[in-house]
């Protein structure tokens, strides 16, 4: 791990941000079923031949068709967490660790049932419920010593770029320089407009970092956020045998995120820069539709058969992302840049699912569950 953090921020910073990443629309597609009501949670979701239940509406509806009354229902959770990094690099070993307790409103809703006598249709459900599928809450940091800087980085990237292309001087823009620039090159530009980059005094076009020895660096993530479900649902009940349900979702994406990496240099060398710190925000929203269908055949009383697919979420997103560095002079002096905002608008299709499952019940006090789950994360 010796260029770990070096290396990770070279990707991260120096490769730029590009509309809808693979990575993006892999956290999107998530589901976590520990999300959900308490009851399906305990279950560990394994919950899509079971039923009357809230949760039911974002498994498998037709469990909705298994109530017998209607219901209000609110789920409320803690969630803790504990975060470790471990920084190696020769014999400076640094670990740092960050608890975090959080609650949590996983879902709410109402379900109304309607009885029906005689053969045929015993019962019908409509429900109206509001889930958290996936929560971005997180943060994490980790630092340590490293012989190398992120300035030596960013000059090979701006190598064979005029002075003039980028200085950002005599344009009556101070963006410019960005506009005429791919994305990539944004933290580059950056750096030489902070005096993190400095160019070669004899040749136009060559740079050289201005830090060039051991530094104290450090890299912080913080993201919040979560991705909601609002889901409408209908589920019928034929002869307390089969059940069938449908569910039509709304979904709502909220994420921000925010990565920031430090320099310290700590050589004492002649260098002018004594720190610096290099932040990149990135907010994205989203809506878009889905729905899911299923159904639970239940040959007899202690044993249940489920059936459920979830479509594509079919989401716009819109993204805006900007850069600032901050640069501090052993004089005394700072300075303080940032980029343009880019924004971006883009649709995202999230994997279709499968859902089987079976549960079978003893003396009315045990549940057994088994639930298999296919994922084609291959049509992202």
């Amino acid at each position: 791990m010796k260029r770990f953090i070096w290396t990770l921020v070279a990707v991260v910073f120096a490769g730029g941000v590009s509309a809808q990443q693979f990575a993006d629309a892999l956290r999107f597609s998530q589901t976590d079923y520990s999300l959900t009501t308490a009851r399906a949670a305990a279950m560990g979701g394994a919950y899509s031949s079971l039923g009357a239940d809230l949760s039911a509406a974002g498994i498998n509806p037709a469990g909705l068709a298994m109530y017998r009354s209607s219901e209000l229902g609110f789920s409320p959770s803690m969630m803790f967490s504990r975060q470790e990094s471990n920084y190696t690099n020769g014999d400076n070993a640094r670990s740092s660790f960050d608890n975090r307790n959080r609650l949590l409103f996983n879902n709410f809703g109402v379900a109304t049932t309607s009885l029906y006598s005689g053969m045929g249709l015993k019962s019908s459900t409509f429900a109206v419920t509001l889930n958290r599928t996936i929560d971005h809450n997180s943060r994490m940091k980790v630092n340590g010593y490293s012989p190398f800087s992120l300035s030596e980085v960013l000059a090979l990237d701006l190598n064979g770029v005029k002075n003039a292309d980028i200085s950002g001087s005599g344009s009556g823009d101070i963006y410019k320089a960005f506009y005429n620039s791919s994305l990539s090159l944004w933290p580059a530009i950056l750096g030489y407009q902070s005096y993190y980059v400095n160019p070669s005094e004899t040749t136009d076009g060559e740079y050289f970092g201005a830090i060039e020895n051991e530094v104290n660096q450090s890299l912080s993530q913080l993201s919040k956020g979560a991705t909601l479900d609002g889901n409408f649902s209908l589920a019928l009940n034929f002869n307390n045998e089969l059940y069938f349900g449908l569910t039509v979702g709304l979904v709502t994406i909220d994420y921000r995120d925010r990565l920031t990496y430090t320099e310290n240099n700590v050589s004492g060398s002649a260098s002018e820069v004594s720190s610096m710190s290099l932040s990149e925000y990135l907010n994205m929203e989203g809506s878009g539709v889905n729905f899911k269908i299923g159904a639970i055949y239940r040959p007899i009383p202690e044993w249940r058969l489920g059936v459920s697919y979830h479509s594509p979420s079919f989401i716009n997103m819109k993204e805006s992302y900007v850069m600032r560095m901050q640069t501090s002079f052993t004089n005394g002096d700072w300075c303080d840049n940032d980029t343009p905002v880019s924004v971006n608008e883009y649709d995202i299709q999230t994997p279709s699912r499968l859902l089987l499952g079976t549960s079978f019940t003893i003396d009315n006090s045990v549940i057994l569950s088994f639930d298999y789950e296919r994922v084609w994360y291959n049509k992202i």
